[in-house]
């Protein structure tokens, strides 16, 4: 419970909306993916945000926001 009288219960409040706001924290990125890498383009659909992807010969160019919490799975992609 909060109470705006009392502050009661505020402190936990503000404890969780510092949580959800870092949990949902994104970060741009710039990547390629290897045509054949399908899962990795997937993940970013299911995980992120693509603002563009463009087929350049056998890799993907794509630039896509992920959380910052899942930042590790891409790295090995990045530009």
């Amino acid at each position: 419970y909060i109470s705006a009288i009392t502050g009661e219960g505020i402190d936990a409040l503000l404890a969780q909306i510092d949580t959800a706001l870092t949990e949902h924290s994104y970060q741009q990125c710039d990547l390629v993916i290897p045509v054949e890498d399908g899962k990795m383009l997937a993940w970013l659909y299911e995980h992120g945000q693509i603002l563009s992807k463009q087929l350049e010969g056998e890799m993907w160019h794509v630039i896509a926001r992920v959380p910052q919490s899942k930042m590790k799975k891409v790295i090995g992609y990045g530009l």
